[in-house]
């Protein structure tokens, strides 16, 4: 056993330097059925959970302990890591389990840490498309060139639906987009629960509900614009007594379908141990009860405060849960529970539903409604803090003013399109995706000698025309403020000031509501982004305008794009800094829209990115606003979410609007948009 090798927890994207590419292309054995001559044996060590699942505190427990072992037990021979968990993928090709364990080993092993791991969909293909679309799907051949074009698909094609019975299948489409599941299953991987981390520097348990938060305003956004009400939630008191009208087929081997109107049972048989229903009402109100005291009952009987990261982190009950046997693990055990609403007891050997993995869970409609009830949870937190006084956002910069004078946005040109000034497009597309599959549907096929066939699907996606944001803003000199923290010298003592501003865009739907209290929870983030102003004193004076543009496809709520296993192969790996594959799904970063236009508003707010971050000088890039940064600070000190995190404080009975609040915040704007779709939506 290697005595200098200690497994590293993670904790946020990776940045990836000096990648190692030929070290990355052997890891793909890992990840590939093969026909490699390694020993069959080789696996026994490593176990195997047929019915895994990151949601149960067992399976993660033995999970980790493995890759633990694992990576110190092999510490000094990456090669012999490879060659066992290649081992466990020959024997199981479809497994979670194995997945799951290959994934987190390489995370943990510091030679391999910052190395590519290939995207699910690639080499877990039956967890992402259905037997159909893999049979019917092209089989790779001579005369077919791998390619990764978009082409628009033919109205009558689209979202063809086998439950166009049921009104949420309007929204099948984005549930089931395969970047949304990777990016929800990435950060869970990103953020296992079962390790204590730094969370105070880390703010995982803010993130875990600033992150579902956004999932949950990104999708009533997109009931808006099919004429669906917002979310409802689903969980202990809440609807929990009533049938679910919601059923749900997700048509992937190995996940069963959920009839409309089931009942959540009294009670589950899970891993051999039976788990009651009203303990999830119990747990629920102890939380409440913790909300309204904003104190937590610690093991020891001492109260502790309640913070938004605690919360969280109990709420999920991760390793830094405050009292885990007293708060119970709520929202893991909802997962577990919808599941297995079809088969409570385990009697008739049903598979379960698409709740019980984090890469299926979101195609579900529940899932939305089971995260609507957690986040009423945090919600219930937000409204006990400090309502935010909106003269409080006005920026404080040394020497010098700020105003926001000018927001615009520039698609870029299209053919065959008139573009029109602040208006966002939106299309159907559909994608070719390839995947490596391991193409038996019984367990004696799966043990076969056969590798992977590699295959290609065209699958429905949305994309939005790329765009640019343009900001103009005003610096003007104010008199001298001894007070000022930065920059420390006198402004007479040097010729350039240097600024670095944080720029936070958000967006939210125009619903006839105006209020900004009641819209507050409507607003998704687009954008998060640092930019340096340099301000030539003697030679410009006292006032100056700087014109900022910045491209869409550059925004830190974004996922980077993950070299697939063509690219890890053939080394290209590309200029991105994160290969996570956490952030939200570059394709989905605008919403639908509607064919007639839909309206809304963006919002930018421009702050001190100086005062603001935990390192000035690190990089905010790479899908952080949504992700963080590997074993670092969450780069932001700010809440997450910010200005949007709580409500605010209006003075005057007619002061309430988003306009209201820009009119006194100078270093803020907001213009309204249009958000057209470009494809034609079959009819439900």
């Amino acid at each position: 056993m290697s005595d200098n090798i200690e497994p590293k927890e993670s904790c946020g994207c990776s940045e990836a330097e000096g990648i190692d590419t030929e070290l990355n292309k052997k890891l793909l054995r890992a990840f590939l059925k093969n026909n490699d001559s390694v020993e069959a044996a080789l696996h026994e060590d490593l176990g195997h959970i047929p019915d895994f699942t990151t949601f149960s505190w067992k399976h993660m427990k033995t999970v980790h302990e493995v890759a633990d072992n694992l990576v110190n037990e092999h510490g000094d021979d990456v090669d012999k890591i490879i060659d066992k968990l290649s081992a466990l993928k020959n024997v199981y090709p479809n497994s979670a389990y194995a997945d799951y364990l290959s994934r987190i080993s390489f995370y943990k092993h510091p030679e391999t840490k910052n190395l590519v791991c290939p995207p699910i969909h690639e080499v877990l293909p039956e967890s992402c498309f259905s037997l159909e679309q893999l049979r019917e799907s092209d089989v790779e051949c001579d005369s077919l060139e791998r390619k990764a074009q978009k082409e628009s698909i033919p109205s009558a094609t689209i979202l063809a639906s086998p439950q166009s019975l049921n009104i949420e299948s309007k929204l099948d489409w984005w549930r089931e987009d395969i970047q949304l599941s990777e990016h929800h299953a990435n950060w869970h991987a990103y953020y296992p629960f079962t390790k204590k981390l730094d969370t105070e520097k880390v703010r995982r348990g803010e993130l875990f509900a600033y992150m579902h938060e956004q999932m949950l305003a990104r999708y009533d956004f997109e009931r808006f614009a099919v004429g669906l009400p917002p979310v409802k939630p689903y969980g202990p008191g809440v609807f929990w007594d009533k049938s679910l009208p919601e059923g749900y087929n997700i048509n992937l081997h190995r996940f069963s379908a959920r009839p409309g109107h089931m009942s959540i049972p009294d009670r589950i048989l899970f891993l051999g141990q039976p788990y009651v229903m009203k303990d999830m009402e119990l747990h629920k109100e102890r939380l409440l009860d913790a909300i309204a005291r904003m104190k937590f009952l610690d093991p020891s009987g001492e109260r502790v405060p309640v913070t938004m990261d605690g919360l969280g982190c109990t709420v999920e009950s991760d390793g830094n849960s405050v009292n885990p046997g007293y708060y119970g693990n709520l929202h893991n055990m909802g997962h577990v529970v919808i599941a297995m609403m079809n088969d409570p007891d385990g009697r008739y050997v049903i598979h379960k539903g698409p709740m019980y993995q984090q890469y299926t869970a979101a195609r579900d409609p529940v899932f939305f409604r089971w995260h609507k009830f957690i986040d009423s949870l945090f919600e219930e937190c937000r409204l006990q803090m400090k309502p935010r006084d909106p003269i409080d956002l006005n920026i404080q910069l040394a020497y010098t003013s700020l105003k926001v004078k000018n927001v615009s946005i520039m698609t870029d040109p299209v053919s065959d399109l008139n573009i029109e000034k602040d208006c966002l497009y939106t299309k159907m597309t559909k994608q070719t995706f390839t995947v490596y599959w391991a193409n038996g549907t019984t367990p004696a096929d799966e043990h076969d000698d056969k590798p992977y066939e590699k295959r290609y699907i065209n699958y429905p996606t949305l994309e939005h025309c790329p765009f640019d944001y343009q900001f103009t803003i005003e610096l003007k000199r104010v008199i001298y403020d001894s007070s000022a923290s930065i920059p420390s010298e006198k402004p007479e003592e040097f010729d350039i000031i240097t600024y670095k501003l944080m720029f936070r865009v958000f967006m939210a739907p125009e619903t006839g509501v105006t209020d900004l209290n009641q819209r507050r929870r409507h607003f998704i983030e687009l954008d998060s982004f640092v930019q340096e102003v340099k301000w030539d004193l003697p030679n410009l004076g006292g006032t100056q305008k700087f014109e900022i543009t910045r491209k869409s496809k550059d925004s830190t709520v974004a996922m980077q794009p993950i070299p697939d296993i063509k690219n890890i192969n053939d080394g290209n790996l590309g200029n991105s800094k994160s290969f996570c594959g956490c952030g939200w799904p570059l394709n989905l970063l605008i919403p639908r829209g509607t064919p007639t236009g839909m309206k809304a508003d963006l919002f930018v707010l421009v702050t001190d990115w100086e005062k603001d971050a935990y390192d000035k000088d690190a990089e905010f890039t790479g899908g952080a606003a949504y992700c963080g940064k590997s074993g670092k600070p969450y780069p932001d000190k700010k809440p997450m979410g910010y200005p949007f995190d709580r409500n605010f404080k209006f003075h005057k009975r007619d002061f309430s609007t988003l306009q209201d609040v820009v009119g006194v915040i100078t270093n803020s704007a907001t213009i309204p948009v249009t958000i057209k779709f470009l494809g034609q939506e079959v009819e439900k």
